[in-house]
């Protein structure tokens, strides 16, 4: 069995079979090359043309790995055709990227960038900003999976009541409910959590009609992906002040262009795409890559297997 799999995860892999044949490559342009005649591809790019060519190289491709959750740029219809099994990270970050989004709420509710501001420009402020006790305080987390359950079993330590919202609702849970039901609540919210996956379904979904919904003074965090948020919306949401704020982690478009206003916008907290980051990343990623590949090798089904029409 031939494999292609990512050279910068070789230190982190030294529980490969001995038996198998692994073909290191650099990068996306360096992956055809590596991938002709492999059986299993370890995906380590998101470009949708960098994707379509690695499997049209893949002429034996059975299984495609990637590390990372949202599946969006990738050609699906390409994977679909091909009979293609693809797995991805789904849980591999959640605990890192729930900690940023406590850490937002923290800032959001006691006023930190009001603080942070006054400090560079060496402000000594008489009066602190406006606070809020999480404590009695309510959240709404769209997108009730891995990410969105680790955020809230962590708000829920600051006694902060959590609601989250799956595809399907759950008839024996009362802190969970469908799709349907949640844009008639918006008002009873103070933080509003994006974690869902970015289908044609969620793309811009949350516009003019939700963001004016919202209860005055919440804040809306996205750890999800920047177009879920019509960010015209967003601007003009925040400019006049609808909303208390935003935390931002993903933007549309990524990068955010240095013209945006969100840049200079005192509400709006930006972090560049980061809130996965951890030290344990590599090798939890190591993890589930070995276990999967020797449920491959014996027949087993797969960890974390995308629905290829669903898209996640």
């Amino acid at each position: 069995m031939r494999l292609a799999l990512p050279e910068h995860m070789q230190p982190a892999l030294d529980g490969l079979p001995s038996d198998i044949e692994v073909v290191w490559y650099a990068d996306g342009s360096d992956c055809p090359r590596a991938v002709v005649g492999a059986e299993v591809l370890w995906l380590n790019m998101w470009r949708t043309a960098e994707i379509e060519e690695a499997l049209r190289a893949g002429d034996q491709l059975r299984w495609v790995s990637y590390h990372g959750v949202g599946v969006d740029s990738f050609p699906l219809d390409l994977f679909r055709e091909r009979g293609l099994q693809l797995t991805n990270g789904r849980g591999l970050q959640a605990a890192p990227i729930a900690e940023y989004v406590v850490m937002a709420v923290l800032a959001a509710a006691k006023g930190l960038p009001a603080l942070l501001q006054a400090q560079a420009r060496a402000e000594w402020l008489t009066r602190p900003p406006d606070a809020k006790d999480l404590a009695g305080s309510s959240a709404l987390v769209v997108g009730y999976g891995h990410i969105g359950q680790a955020v809230a079993s962590r708000l829920r330590a600051f006694d902060v009541a959590v609601t989250g919202i799956r595809r399907h609702g759950s008839a024996g849970d009362p802190d969970v409910i469908g799709p349907d039901a949640w844009r008639a609540r918006l008002v009873d919210f103070d933080w509003i959590v994006l974690s869902a996956p970015l289908t044609n379904q969620t793309r811009h979904l949350i516009g003019q009609t939700e963001l004016a919904a919202m209860r005055p003074g919440a804040w809306i965090f996205n750890v999800a992906r920047g177009s879920i948020i019509d960010h015209a919306a967003l601007e003009a949401a925040l400019r006049g002040q609808q909303i208390g704020g935003a935390y931002l982690d993903l933007t549309d478009p990524e990068p955010l262009p240095a013209e945006s206003p969100l840049w200079h916008m005192p509400n709006v907290i930006i972090t560049p795409h980061s809130s996965s980051t951890s030290p344990g990343g590599r090798p939890r990623t190591a993890e589930l890559f070995l276990d999967n590949l020797a449920r491959y090798r014996d027949g087993r089904p797969l960890r974390n297997l995308v629905d290829l029409v669903a898209g996640y």
